[in-house]
């Protein structure tokens, strides 16, 4: 599991900051768009893993979702450790 978000970390980050590049846009300097990215990415490559492994989406959306708000949950606190600042 560990693999494959990493995979997915380094695959999907590498085909967003590509498709910028393409585009003429540059990625945010920003710590919580990072975060955000790599919280996405990484759960892509978890979904992608679970599902080939066979298991249901049941359990592959709420392993994404505890992904997904463990990576909302650092923006946040990095948020507001910027505006405290």
């Amino acid at each position: 599991m560990l693999a494959a978000m990493f995979v997915g970390m380094a695959v999907l980050g590498a085909a967003v900051r590509a498709g910028l590049a393409l585009a003429g846009l540059e990625f945010p300097a920003r710590s919580e768009a990072a975060a955000l990215e790599m919280a996405v990415n990484m759960s892509a490559g978890m979904i992608a893993w679970m599902r080939y492994r066979g298991h249901g989406w049941a359990a592959t959306l709420e392993m994404a979702g505890r992904a997904a708000f463990c990576g909302g949950a650092d923006v946040l606190v990095a948020a507001q450790l910027v505006f405290l600042a």
